[in-house]
C-alpha cells in the first residue's frame, strides 16, 4: 500500500507534493483511513486552488521617449480566483499607465472579465491607460462584451508604440527611425 521507493523520486521531483502525502499518512493513523484520506484531499485541493490564485505575474518598468509604464506578464489564464490578485498587481502603480501582456493568457471567466473592466474604468478616472498587448481575439471579445468602451488593444511593440504616444527616437534591430521636424528619417 506504501512505496517507500517513490519517496526520492517525489523529494527530486517536487518537494511540495510530500506535504499532502506525508500529511495524507499521518492522518490515517492518527484518525482513519477515511479521515486521513479526505484531509489529504482537502489539503491538496486548497494547495491547487492557492496555486491557480496566485499565478506567477512579471513586472516590467518600460521606457519609450516620452512614456513611462509598467509591463506586466501573467504566466497563466485569469481564471476566478487569481483576478484580484492580478489587480492588486495592476492598480499597484496606478499614476502610470500599464500594458498588460495578453500573451500567455489563454483562459479566462465571467470574474476575471469583470474584474479587468474594473481596472480599467479606475485606470480612466486617474488619467491612464491599461492596454492590452497581445490579446487572444477570444478573450478580447469577452473583455469587451461587459465594456461600455473601447478597450486599448496593441497587436504587437509597433502598435502600443503608437498608442503611447510618438517617440523621438526608435531602434528595431538595425534601422533606426528618427522624428525630424515632421519628416521621418531612416538609416540602414
Amino acid at each position: 500500500m506504501i512505496e517507500i521507493d517513490m519517496i526520492i523520486p517525489i523529494w527530486k521531483c517536487n518537494k511540495r507534493d510530500l506535504i499532502p502525502a506525508f500529511i495524507t499518512f499521518l492522518s490515517c493513523l492518527f484518525v482513519g483511513v477515511e479521515m486521513g484520506i479526505l484531509i489529504g484531499t482537502i489539503l491538496d485541493l486548497a494547495i491547487l486552488i492557492y496555486l491557480n490564485a496566485r499565478p506567477t505575474i512579471n513586472i516590467e518598468h518600460r521606457n519609450i521617449s516620452t512614456t513611462d509604464y509598467f509591463l506586466v506578464r501573467p504566466t497563466a489564464g485569469i481564471l476566478f480566483p487569481a483576478v484580484d490578485y492580478l489587480r492588486m498587481y495592476l492598480t499597484k502603480n496606478s499614476g502610470m499607465n500599464v500594458v498588460l501582456d495578453c500573451e500567455h493568457i489563454d483562459k479566462i471567466d465571467f470574474t476575471a472579465v469583470q474584474g479587468l473592466n474594473m481596472t480599467i474604468n479606475d485606470f480612466r478616472k486617474n488619467n491612464c491607460q491599461l492596454i492590452m498587448l497581445r490579446p487572444n481575439p477570444d478573450i478580447l471579445s469577452s473583455i469587451q462584451s461587459l465594456s461600455d468602451k473601447q478597450i486599448l488593444t496593441a497587436r504587437n511593440e509597433i502598435d502600443l508604440i503608437a498608442i503611447l504616444g510618438k517617440p523621438k527616437r526608435v531602434t528595431l534591430n538595425d534601422m533606426v527611425i528618427s522624428d525630424t521636424n515632421g519628416r521621418a528619417s531612416t538609416w540602414l
